[in-house]
């Protein structure tokens, strides 16, 4: 992985794997993203990570990438979709509990593949986000560091 590219690491993993991939925690930006035509079982990444470089003398010795990395899901493999009708219980039954462990797996993939030190941190579900109703498991205190 080229420094500093963490996005472009991301972005590929996603394309490579049919999921869609969103950067940036904005609503407005994420809204239009989000807006997309989901399939069934379809995923979708969110990722807000800033890096930290630090020097030794003047090169670049480590980079730390903190911030978001949320996997949703707006329809389940059986078509059942993401709604306001569902309670916060069938909610982690059909999906958040399938994405936590989805997230920690995609976030560990990529820093194995990558050679990166993974710290992942609490895992918080978001519920309903954006237009299209999608329920995601995030780490929002995740670091990647290279």
């Amino acid at each position: 992985m080229d420094q500093f590219d963490i996005i472009g690491v991301l972005r590929s993993y996603c394309t490579d794997n049919n999921i869609q991939f969103i950067w940036r925690y904005d609503e407005f930006y994420a809204n239009i993203s989000a807006s997309t035509e989901y399939e069934a079982g379809q995923l979708v990444l969110v990722v807000d990570l800033k890096p930290t470089p630090i020097l030794s003398g003047s090169k670049v010795s480590e980079i730390t990438y903190s911030g978001l990395m949320m996997l949703g899901r707006k329809f389940d493999e059986d078509g059942h979709h993401a709604s306001l009708d569902e309670d916060q219980l069938q909610k982690y039954d059909r999906r958040l509990l399938e994405l936590t462990g989805m997230l920690v797996s995609i976030a560990s993939s990529i820093a194995c593949s990558n050679e990166l030190d993974l710290t992942v941190g609490q895992i918080n579900y978001l519920i309903n986000m954006y237009d299209s109703n999608i329920d995601f498991a995030a780490a929002q205190n995740i670091t990647f560091v290279q």
